[in-house]
């Protein structure tokens, strides 16, 4: 797993590559960090990552809403979703249900704010990874 800055720089020398303006990122929960954030960012690179649950709970119930009945919404009908700031940005958290009993929510954050269920293209990446290596790697 690469370190916040080892990931920072890959993104940089990619961008000498490719233009990668207003494409999606779509990552796992290794893949967070308020610096990374900020980077990806000022790199105008939009992103769905994968969350731990809890991260991100108190701007989340700061900005209005409670954790606990966003949850609850996405057990019951399958999605929930919140806008909450950090440090001026804002940012949108989509929880999703999960047929994995042992993580029954799916957390992720987006920088994506004008289309819900943007964490549908995550799911698209969980499928090609379980396809190609026949689960998690």
């Amino acid at each position: 797993v690469l370190s916040e800055k080892d990931r920072i720089n890959f993104i940089r020398k990619a961008f000498v590559l490719i233009d990668l303006h207003g494409k999606l990122l779509i990552a796992d929960r290794e893949f967070i960090g308020k610096e990374w954030f900020s980077h990806l960012l000022a790199f105008e690179l939009n992103f769905v990552i994968r969350l731990r649950k809890g991260m991100y709970r108190k701007p989340i119930e700061d900005s209005g809403y409670s954790y606990e009945e966003l949850e609850m919404k996405a057990t019951r009908k399958g999605y929930s979703q919140a806008i909450f700031t950090v440090c001026g940005q804002k940012y949108r958290i989509e929880m999703w249900r999960s047929d994995n009993k042992g993580e029954p929510i799916i957390y992720l954050i987006t920088n994506v704010l004008n289309k819900k269920r943007i964490g549908k293209q995550y799911a698209k990446r969980w499928k090609i990874e379980y396809c190609r290596f026949g689960g998690p790697i």
